[in-house]
């Protein structure tokens, strides 16, 4: 009885010591990293125009979907928001289109101030419709952010996995003007702010370097990746908001074509 009772309780522990280190991979780094083209390193400074489209999936074909509510107390009412296309164009937000986003060596590669392969630019999404509530649509059927930063987190258990977080320059991510499509009240009408933060999961492991480099937004993707220092919370309308699909990102430019990602430095 007494052999039994052990058993028992050493199969607790190391189902709790499982349950931990389950936890624990969740947590994501910042490592020093460094942007390879076509088989040369970035040296700190350096950059190179990158340009983006949705990539089709599965689950949800070829198009990003935010799941979102309206509202302050309940019943809040659920807004979904489809795009079916995406750009990328540069900080500034001019006219030079997609492919005007750049990938960046940023750091000095010291101690104090390691490399760091980031990105930067703007997001457009295109072609963007709502789903739900009925009698809603988009202003021109578009939404640009503001300025955004793109850096890259490692998955501390497994630094073959690598996240990428999306954060503003500023204080918000974008705002949509929702206005009525003509059909009749549009419940959610005005211009609706987005703030926090926009994660993915890269799909080509660490170190990769490949034409196309997609990365996959999901729930379970902000769940994991928010389960850091470094939050992966969306907030469309004053209320959590998740973003679904792929997005491909490729080299533009000079560099069009060529094998490009990073590597731990």
């Amino acid at each position: 009885m007494r052999l039994k009772r052990l058993t028992v309780a050493s199969t607790a522990i190391a189902m709790l010591a499982a349950l931990a280190a389950s936890f624990a991979s969740a947590n994501n780094v910042t490592l020093p990293s460094r942007w390879y083209v076509n088989g040369v390193g970035l040296s700190a400074g350096q950059s190179a125009k990158i340009k983006c489209s949705v990539h089709e999936e599965e689950e949800v074909g070829n198009k990003l979907v935010i799941h979102a509510e309206v509202g302050e107390v309940a019943p809040k009412i659920k807004v979904t928001l489809t795009a079916t296309g995406i750009e990328c164009i540069n900080h500034e937000g001019t006219s030079e289109g997609n492919g005007s986003a750049r990938i960046e060596q940023t750091g000095t590669g010291t101690a104090e101030n390691p490399y760091r392969a980031e990105a930067f630019g703007r997001i457009i999404l295109t072609g963007v419709t709502v789903s739900e509530p009925a009698h809603c649509k988009v202003a021109g059927g578009s939404v640009t952010s503001n300025p955004v930063q793109i850096q890259a987190l490692t998955d501390k258990a497994n630094t073959k996995i690598r996240f990428n977080r999306v954060t503003p320059t500023g204080a918000n991510l974008a705002t949509t003007k929702i206005e009525s499509d003509g059909t009749g009240a549009c419940s959610i009408e005005g211009n609706r702010v987005t703030k926090g933060a926009i994660c993915s999961k890269a799909e080509n492991e660490a170190g990769i370097m490949a034409v196309n480099q997609p990365v996959t937004h999901s729930l379970a993707v902000d769940e994991t990746v928010g389960n850091t220092e470094d939050s992966c919370e969306l907030i469309f309308a004053g209320n959590p908001a998740h973003l679904t699909g792929t997005v491909s990102y490729e080299l533009a430019g000079a560099n069009v074509g060529q094998k490009w990602g990073a590597k731990e430095k």
